[in-house]
């Protein structure tokens, strides 16, 4: 056990993003002994060298390595930090987040003074000086911003998670997993495909280890995404990675519902949920040629579709999500 913190930041092609969060990381305060690891998540913008000459000219003095892989998606790419990590807390950093100097101090004293708690969430802010259209504060914890709870505290849903960006989670339970071999399903964004999921995948594991998902509203972030990507198009594209995922998630919702079910039933209540969902993707659709609905009914749409086209192309994933779950049972202190 070796207490500290390990900052994962994955990147494609984020060399044009980075410098607010390396600069960040030049204030942050910690008495436990942190480290930056970089994973280039096949760049062609010469990230990684950029980030150590970066390093060496603001003579910083945290450690810092670099790592490559090429295997597409957000997912693949934490968890090659994760294996490359050497602390006992990981802080998963997107490349265009502003931490609060303060960030690290709240995240370990959390975890120190709640063993319980296995992931924390932060609270994302937008950029001082930022023009956001009136929908926006709707829908603002789909870009990783604004509070994920009413108040500081764990979260008690049953299926509970927070926003990848900025978050914490405690190192050895998701290292114990990847050396066993568990397959991780949700790929997460995929350089400019948004396939989302990754984010309620690892929370979910960690509550399936028995641990607790946490909000605190005092651990502050700047997320600077960017005023382009606050549009319609970019939520609907969003929206719709993630339900694109419906079918690999069906099968930890399942396996959480009733962890005995047999594959059998399992892939029943799947061909229900798959006929359901394209009954009422074909109602809306048809509704959808003859009306001119706002950018919100053509969300709605399109998410519909995504679903459908998940529970109708990814069956075999989904059984095989499921499988996996219960063959790692003795792993799981949920249950």
């Amino acid at each position: 056990m070796i207490e500290g913190v390990s900052i994962i930041v994955c990147t494609h092609n984020g060399k044009n993003r980075l410098e607010p969060t390396l600069s960040s990381f030049t204030k942050l305060k910690s008495r436990f002994p942190i480290e930056l690891i970089l994973i280039d998540n096949g760049s062609s913008d010469g990230v990684g060298n950029w980030v150590k000459e970066w390093w060496e000219i603001n003579l910083v003095k945290v450690p810092i390595k670099v790592f490559q892989e090429q295997n597409p998606g957000l997912m693949n790419a934490r968890i090659k930090g994760i294996q490359e990590s050497s602390f006992d807390f990981l802080l998963f950093c997107d490349d265009d987040n502003e931490l609060s100097f303060d960030y690290l101090e709240i995240g370990i004293n959390l975890f120190l003074n709640n063993p319980k708690v296995g992931v924390i969430g932060g609270y994302g802010e937008i950029p001082i000086g930022y023009s956001v259209p009136d929908w926006f504060h709707s829908y603002q914890k789909s870009f990783a911003l604004g509070p994920q709870a009413l108040a500081s505290g764990v979260l008690t849903e049953k299926l509970s998670y927070v926003y990848g960006a900025g978050s914490f989670f405690r190192r050895e339970p998701l290292i114990r997993l990847i050396e066993k071999g568990f397959q991780f399903q949700l790929t997460g964004r995929t350089q400019g495909r948004l396939i989302s999921g990754d984010d309620l995948e690892l929370c979910w594991l960690m509550q399936l280890m028995g641990y607790q998902i946490y909000y605190c509203d005092s651990l502050r972030f700047v997320h600077h995404l960017g005023e382009s990507r606050i549009s319609t198009n970019y939520l609907i594209q969003m929206k719709s990675g993630t339900s694109f995922g419906s079918a690999l998630l069906f099968g930890y919702k399942s396996y959480f519902e009733n962890p005995t079910k047999s594959s059998l039933l399992y892939f029943l209540q799947y061909l229900k949920n798959w006929s359901l969902s394209g009954l009422i993707y074909t109602k809306n659709w048809i509704n959808f040629l003859f009306q001119t609905p706002e950018w919100e009914g053509r969300m709605a749409v399109l998410i519909l579709k995504s679903r459908f086209i998940s529970f109708s192309t990814k069956w075999k994933k989904s059984l095989l999500t499921f499988n996996q779950l219960k063959n790692f049972s003795e792993n799981w202190n949920r249950y």
